[in-house]
Order: structure tokens, then C-alpha cells, then sequence
């Protein structure tokens, strides 16, 4: 039955004319089809899209990790018309997790954190 509609879409599109008793094998014609026709075509990619949808649907139970850092900042500075200087140090922080979706829908995840908190001090300078 798919021979005879494949057959029959190569005969009925735009061919060339074959001449008097000359042959074609059905692999010509279904290569023909496959090349030619606009609803084949079509098909095809949307298999393709299709695919690419169940890939991506699949993607979503892929581990996911993400890592985030933060810096530090060492200031110091001497106060106007004292004998004080102040000194800073900011936070510094280093975060990092994996999270995975479960077959049930439920996520499964993993995080560590290490931080540094701000500490400031004032102190006489000695001259």
C-alpha cells in the first residue's frame, strides 16, 4: 500500500517524462518522493520537532550546578585631624549546589556556603 501512494505521489508531481519502455526501481521513486515532495518534507521536520521536544522535556531531570562567588575589600584609612585610622574588611563568600529532579517531580538538592562576615577597626596611630 505505501508503495503504491509513493509510486503514485512520483507519477502525479512535476517529473521528468520517462521515455517508452524505460524503467525505474522503487528505491528511484521512493528517493524521488523523499527529495521532491513538499508533505514529506514537512513530516520530517516535524518528527524532527518532535524529537526535540522529548529531548527537552528529558533535560529537566539533568543535574543542575551552579557556583556563585564573592570578593573581598581591605580598606584603611587615616580620620582628618586625628591620630586614627580605620580599618575594613568586607564579606567574602563562596557558594556552590547541585539540585536534581526526581522521576516524581520533587526536587533533590545539595548546597554549602562559606562566608566571611565585615569587620571594622579603629586604631591610635603612633608617631
Amino acid at each position: 500500500m505505501n508503495t503504491l501512494i509513493f509510486c503514485s505521489m512520483f507519477l502525479m508531481s512535476a517529473t521528468p517524462s520517462l521515455e517508452a519502455g524505460q524503467r525505474i526501481t522503487l528505491d528511484e521513486v521512493l528517493r524521488y518522493a523523499l527529495t521532491h515532495n513538499r508533505t514529506l518534507k514537512r513530516s520530517t521536520l516535524s518528527v524532527a520537532r518532535q524529537r526535540a521536544t522529548v529531548k527537552q522535556a528529558k533535560a529537566m531531570f539533568d543535574v543542575q550546578v551552579n557556583a556563585a562567588v564573592k570578593g573581598v575589600d581591605v580598606s584603611s584609612s587615616s580620620v582628618p585631624g586625628e591620630f586614627m585610622t580605620v580599618s575594613e574588611q568586607r564579606e567574602f563568600t563562596f557558594e556552590a549546589g547541585m539540585t536534581k529532579m526526581l522521576g516524581t517531580g520533587a526536587n533533590r538538592s545539595m548546597k554549602g556556603l562559606l562566608s566571611v562576615k565585615n569587620s571594622c577597626q579603629l586604631s591610635d596611630v603612633v608617631t
